[in-house]
């Protein structure tokens, strides 16, 4: 089997360094590269990758904890592992804190992260699952808490179904490169359609309620003045009993005298059903000018002052 492209990454004993994966990632390459673990192979494997101050600590060990492949990891575990390292368990509690979920990261590998830090630092289930929320976008946190989630397990179902409700409104990226989330961005557009509709419709409510109580009595005259219009359509409808004519009534006709004619249009008055000799308008006309002219001032006089 060729080795040579299989590579591991030294460790260096730094705070910033993760010793747990360093130890699973060296079993994994002893196991490809067939190095056995009562072979003193591995102990020289296990020096090769280490550097920097690691390789000064190993250094210094005695050469009966060298001479032991589960000597020499119990030694390391003790000196750089969580658990027995105070700044290792420092730096671990503080990224474990500053945990979030990123615009451009999957729920999943959000979820992955939490679990391995809060393993790593002993942190109780309740601790991961508050942890979990906390680090969800607000809305997202939200549509979660309330589904009273009773683990982590069915927090992270919860937070996709809500990712799928287009709750996650923060995210407008996806793992897979600078696309757009479609799904997530369209649920947020609809929903903030149905919003800007409520809101239209709650204005319309206020400005109706506020036109009623500031000027009712104008309301009023408003709505005199259209039963009015309603009843003059009523009436365009109505056939007069005096001239037999549509568009006005008994009492508004201006038929004088005579025989209505419905083909006649009146020039006075523009009623249908007579002339404008016919018309009353006419009559009154003519009534007004004969008194007038029998009027004492319109008689004429002589020079003597005698009538003429």
């Amino acid at each position: 089997m060729d080795t040579g492209r299989i590579s591991l990454r030294k460790y260096s004993g730094y705070p910033s360094e993760d010793p747990d994966q360093f130890l699973s990632d060296f079993t994994a390459y002893c196991t490809f590269s067939r190095i056995s673990g009562t072979d003193n192979r591995k102990v020289a494997a296990f020096q090769l990758h280490l550097q920097g101050p690691a390789q000064t600590w190993f250094c210094c060990l005695d050469e009966d904890v060298k001479g032991d492949w589960e000597t020499l990891k119990d030694a390391f575990e003790q000196q750089y592992c969580v658990a027995n390292n105070p700044p290792v368990l420092l730096v671990e509690t503080e990224q474990f804190n500053n945990l979030k979920l990123q615009p451009n990261h999957q729920i999943e590998d959000y979820f992955c992260k939490v679990i391995e830090k809060g393993n790593k630092i002993q942190k109780s289930d309740q601790e991961i699952l508050l942890k979990f929320i906390q680090g969800l976008p607000d809305q997202l946190a939200f549509f979660v808490r309330a589904g009273n989630p009773s683990d982590v397990q069915a927090a992270l179902t919860s937070a996709k179904m809500g990712e799928a409700f287009g709750y996650r409104f923060s995210s407008g990226l996806t793992s897979k490169g600078n696309q757009p989330a479609t799904a997530s961005v369209a649920a947020a557009t609809r929903a903030d359609d149905r919003i800007t509709s409520l809101e239209q419709t709650v204005n319309k409510l206020g400005d109706t309620i506020e036109r009623l109580l500031v000027s009712p009595k104008q309301d009023l005259r408003d709505t005199s003045h259209n039963s009015g219009r309603n009843s003059i359509s009523a009436n365009s409808a109505r056939v007069c009993y005096n001239c037999s004519c549509s568009g006005h009534i008994r009492r508004r006709c201006n038929l004088a005298s005579g025989t209505p004619n419905p083909n006649s249009t009146c020039q006075l008055c523009s009623q249908r059903g007579h002339a404008a000799t016919q018309c009353k308008l006419f009559v009154n006309i003519q009534s007004s000018n004969s008194e007038n002219s029998n009027h004492p001032r319109n008689t004429r006089r002589g020079p003597l002052g005698e009538q003429q």
